[in-house]
Formats: structure tokens, C-alpha cells, sequence
């Protein structure tokens, strides 16, 4: 069964009498992930709370350490399932990466404990917007609503298109029209030119 060494909890989206228990059930299903991972493999897993799905993305790997052995480390992230994949995963690389760096002799516990955490508070507080964790995702919102004002710009044209269909008919009746002012000014032109 996997070691808990750090937890780390935003759950400001449930009240404050479930809290507790949604922590002990991402905290049980992450060691069920951790615990039953390969080795090396990221990926995620759904898990329900409180009848809602949320996604443990999770990232695994060996890492030597200072005696020279290998450890295996897993670590999961669990997000709701509108949360950006690429973003969560990306979180979790990050969050293990750090933890690995900031933490010495973390291999040597052997029992469930919670080691400072200071870089998973800054984090889950960081990326609870997605666009912070991964640029793609920033890109992608900015393309949808380009797209978006695209197509609107578009539609618009397109509204405009009847109404020039308009107007270049009324241009048309228009030169007609000016046409026989023109023809009738001339003649009355003539006139005035002789009575002067």
C-alpha cells in the first residue's frame, strides 16, 4: 500500500460540513492509484464524490535518491472533469518534480506523514485557473473567441449583404432618376440661357 508523504486540498466549491470527508475519499482513492499505478505511467482515473465525477490525474516514475537506491514516487491530482487534461497532468509532473527537488530524505519515511508542503499550497492555489498551468489552454480559449468573433463579423457581413442588395437597387432606380434630372436641368439651362 502506497505512503501517504504530502496532501494538499483546495475545496472551496464544497461546504464546509463535507470537507472533511471529500478529503478522506480523494485521499483513498489517490493511495488506491498510487498504490496500483506501473511504474513510469501517467494517466487518470474517474472517481465519483458525492454523486460528481472528478479525475485523478496521476504521474509515476523511479527516482534515485541519496544512497544510491531507487524509489519509486507517484504522484495525483484530482480535479473536477472540466479541468484541461493537459493542465492537470502538467500540474501533477510539476508538483512531483518539486517535491522530489525541495524535499531531501523523503525516501526514509515509512509511514504516513505529512512533509512541508510549501510548494503544493502555492501550486494548488496558482492553477486553479488551467491557463496558468498550460499556455495551450490559454491559446485555445483566445482561438475559440476569435472563432467566435469571426463568425459573428461574418454573419454581420452577410446581414449587410441584403441590405447592399437594397441600396444597389435603389442606386439603380437613383440613376434613372438622375439621369432625367441631368436631361431636364440641360433643357432648362437652354431656357434661361435665353432669357437672360
Amino acid at each position: 500500500q502506497a505512503i501517504v508523504l504530502c496532501t494538499s486540498y483546495y475545496l472551496n466549491d464544497f461546504t464546509f460540513f463535507i470537507r472533511t470527508t471529500v478529503k478522506e475519499l480523494l485521499l483513498a482513492g489517490s493511495r488506491q492509484i498510487a498504490s496500483k499505478v506501473e511504474i513510469g505511467t501517467r494517466g487518470d482515473v474517474t472517481q465519483q464524490v458525492n454523486n460528481t465525477s472528478y479525475k485523478c490525474y496521476y504521474v509515476s516514475k523511479t527516482v534515485e535518491v541519496s544512497d544510491g537506491t531507487t524509489q519509486e514516487i507517484c504522484s495525483c491530482v484530482t480535479t473536477d472533469e472540466e479541468y484541461p487534461k493537459l493542465a492537470a497532468v502538467k500540474v501533477s509532473m510539476m508538483s512531483l518534480n518539486s517535491f522530489i527537488a525541495e524535499q531531501k530524505h523523503w525516501e526514509k519515511v515509512n509511514k504516513d506523514s505529512e512533509i512541508k508542503k510549501s510548494v503544493l499550497e502555492e501550486m494548488i492555489t496558482k492553477y486553479q485557473n488551467p491557463e496558468e498551468a498550460d499556455k495551450i489552454v490559454k491559446l485555445k480559449r483566445e482561438i475559440e473567441e476569435t472563432k467566435e468573433v469571426a463568425i459573428d463579423n461574418i454573419n454581420k457581413l452577410l446581414e449587410r449583404g441584403d441590405n447592399i442588395d437594397d441600396i444597389i437597387k435603389a442606386s439603380e432606380d437613383l440613376s434613372i432618376a438622375s439621369k432625367q434630372m441631368v436631361k431636364s436641368s440641360k433643357e432648362l439651362n437652354k431656357c434661361s440661357c435665353t432669357l437672360f
